[in-house]
């Protein structure tokens, strides 16, 4: 599920079902997967984990990205 941090408050609903399953936040270089993760675990999420260095250290190690619509 693609939401981004700016939009995370109002679309918190979405996200109910995944609540007590692993859930990994990612975004651009890791500072606002951070800040999601601790509202998400705020709201009873029990398994949140932030990728460390977010997408921009996943493509710099040539590791697969798949890109498509959101």
């Amino acid at each position: 599920i693609n939401i981004p941090y700016s939009n995370l408050d109002s679309r918190l609903g979405e996200l109910e079902e995944y609540k007590e399953r692993p859930v990994v936040v990612v975004c651009k270089i890791g500072q606002h997967a951070g800040t999601a993760g601790r509202k998400l675990r705020a709201q009873g999420f029990t398994d949140v984990r932030r990728l460390a260095g977010g997408m921009a250290e996943w493509s710099g190690a040539s590791l697969p990205v798949v890109k498509g619509k959101a």
